[in-house]
Parts: structure tokens; sequence; C-alpha cells
């Protein structure tokens, strides 16, 4: 019984060895056909890469062979033309000269000479008008720097006239000037009007606004907070004397620049026989509004 068992027990081992042992060539051999496979697969892409670089680089060489054949056909019609330009050239240059020949021959000594005298002539002549032309260049650029030194006296003059006009007329707020006409030099603390120094204004040194120096009237017309023409007043070539100050909740206008109290006075006393009953004098020094007994006896003096 023993024996029995032993010996089936060997026939299953002879079997599964024996399974093993074919299976074992069967999974290598189709590896290996993969693995061949895989080679021949890699081995004919490298070969279609490389026909597709050979291609192109065929390609470059019969572009680049026709660029030069362009190029060397170009260049030879090029070389053609100047040939046939400078043969014609030469051609004209010869039976030029053979013109001249042929003339010279059949020309009388005195002619000749005449014509060489001619020549000599104007050459020079020609000469001369190139000196000529050098000079009249240099007079010309030296008229130009003249002529831009005139303008610029000119201006001189003209900003000159303008600081004397400014000067002789009374001054102004520099709120009804046009913004461009004057401005504030901050490094000297004066007001340049066109360009030019006006010493009757100066400049607040707290506020950098700039105001009328010394004491000056003017003639107020009316104080109301409810009338409010600053909309109108916009346009100073319509109301150059007439100006708003907005204080204490107030709109105040004023009218004239008085150096003198009695000319001031005049116009308010015009004003009110014209029905402005509420005309004033108002006094302003060095810009600002101040009580008219601070200026009075001092303006009175004068």
């Amino acid at each position: 019984m023993r024996n029995t068992i032993a010996l089936v027990i060997a026939l299953v081992l002879t079997t599964l060895n024996n399974s093993v042992l074919t299976a074992k060539p069967r999974k290598s051999k189709a590896l290996k056909a993969e693995m061949q496979k895989a080679k021949k697969a890699a081995t004919q892409k490298k070969k279609e890469e490389s026909k597709a670089a050979a291609r192109k680089t065929q390609k470059k060489k019969e572009e680049s062979k026709a660029a030069a054949r362009k190029t060397k056909k170009a260049t030879k019609t090029e070389a053609k033309k100047s040939k046939k330009e400078s043969k014609a050239a030469a051609q004209k240059l010869k039976a030029e000269v053979e013109e001249w020949q042929k003339r010279k021959k059949d020309m009388d000594p005195l002619q000749l000479k005449d014509l060489v005298e001619e020549n000599h002539r104007l050459k020079t002549q020609n000469r001369k008008l190139e000196i000529n032309i050098q000079e009249l260049e240099v007079k010309l650029k030296t008229s130009e720097e003249k002529s831009a030194q005139l303008d610029k006296l000119q201006n001189e003059i003209d900003t000159l006239q303008k600081a004397a006009v400014s000067a002789s007329s009374p001054p102004r707020d520099l709120e009804d000037l046009l913004g461009s006409s004057y401005m504030v030099d901050e490094a000297t603390g004066q007001v340049l009007i066109n360009g030019v120094p006006d010493n009757r204004y100066g400049v607040d040194k707290k506020t950098g606004k700039p105001f009328i120096k010394g004491v000056i009237f003017k003639v107020q017309l009316s104080a109301d907070k409810d009338l409010d023409l600053s909309d109108v007043l916009v346009d100073d070539s319509h109301y150059k004397n007439l100006e708003q100050e907005k204080a204490g909740g107030l709109n105040k206008y004023t009218i004239g620049h008085f150096r003198n109290y009695w000319e001031a006075d005049k116009l308010k006393k015009g004003l009110r026989k014209m029905g402005v009953r509420w005309a004033w004098i108002v006094p302003y020094k060095d810009g600002k509004r101040v009580l008219l007994k601070e200026v009075l006896s001092t303006v009175i003096k004068k």
C-alpha cells in the first residue's frame, strides 16, 4: 500500500516537472519574438527618420544650387549690360573724338586759336563765379546772423514797450488778467506780466498769492448773499473793471482801482447820482481789505 502511494506521488511530481520544463521555453520564445519585433520596428523608424533627414538635406542642397544659379545668371546679365553700356560709351566717345579731329583738320588755325582762348576765358569766368558764390554765401550767413540779432532787439523793444504801457496803466488785480499774461517767480518773489517784472505787485509769503503793493481804493457797489454774478464775470473782456469778492457769506462787487482817494470819491458820487445808493469807497493795502481810517490820513497828505 505504501509503495503504491509513493509510486503515485512520484508520478505526479514527474508530470508537474515536465509541465514546468515545457512551459518555460514557450514563454521565453514569445518574449524573444516580441523583442525582435520591437527591435525591428525601432530599426525601421530609424531608417525612415534617416531617409527624411536625407530628403531634407537634399532639398536644401537643391535650393542652394537654384539660388546660386539665379545669382550667377543675374550677375552674368548685369555684367553683359555693363559691358554693353561701356562699349556704347566707348563707341560714342570714339565717334566724338573722330568728329572733333575732323573738325580740327577742317578748321582754320585762327578759329582754333579763338576756340582755345574762348575755352580758357570760360574756365576763368567759371572760377570767378565760384569765388563770387562763396563770398555771397558768407554774406548771406552774416546777413542772417544780423537779421537774427535785429529780431532779438525788436523783441526786447516790444517787451520794454509792454512794460512801459503796463507801468503807465493803473494796477489791476491779477485775477482780472489772462492767466497766460502773468506769472509768479517763486525764486525771486516777483510778479512778471508779459515776461517783464512789475514792481507794483508783491507776493504774500504765507499764501503765495500776488497782491497790489501799497494802498488802492475801490468803489463797492453791492454786498448781497443772494446775488452771484460769477458766471457772467468769467470773461473779463466785457467786465474789466467790475470785480467780485466773496467774504463773510456775501458777494461783494467793486469797480475801479485808484491810488488817489478823491478820484475814487468822484466815481462814488457819480454812481450815487445814477441811483447806486449803496456805493462807497473800500481801501486795500498790500492786497488786503482794511478800514478806511487806517490809510486815509496817509493818502490825504499825498
